[in-house]
């Protein structure tokens, strides 16, 4: 029969492999680099995400109304820019693509509600 340490398994869990393996290598881990909190631009963006997701969500949950057209291509646009000027900052958040991507659908959404009759 073997015989378990429970307190040691609990911090196993609680910690992880790898503090519990330092730790009784008799070593300290190595502290990690705390992460930057997220800029301005970051944060609108995620804001502006979740201000389309909830309007898109809202209906199916409830049932209601769908949002206009409008609204969700003026969101999206707002993100575009929102994308772009993040993009100035950081050369990693350069994605042509996805910009053109992103402008392909605001276009489809503005050319759909243009052929809307009044």
């Amino acid at each position: 029969m073997v015989a378990v340490d429970v307190g040691a398994l609990a911090r196993f869990c609680a910690r992880g492999l790898g503090r519990f393996l330092w730790s009784h290598a008799g070593m300290t881990p190595p502290d990690p680099a705390p992460r930057p909190a997220p800029d301005g631009l970051t944060i609108l963006s995620f804001a502006l995400l979740a201000l389309l997701a909830a309007l898109l969500l809202w209906p199916l949950l409830t049932g209601g109304a769908l949002p206009s057209s409008a609204v969700v291509g003026g969101v999206l646009l707002a993100r575009l820019g929102v994308q772009v000027l993040r993009a100035r900052h950081d050369e990693r958040l350069r994605r042509p693509a996805s910009w053109a991507i992103d402008l392909l659908l605001i276009a489809l959404i503005f050319g759909q509600i243009s052929r809307q009759p009044s």
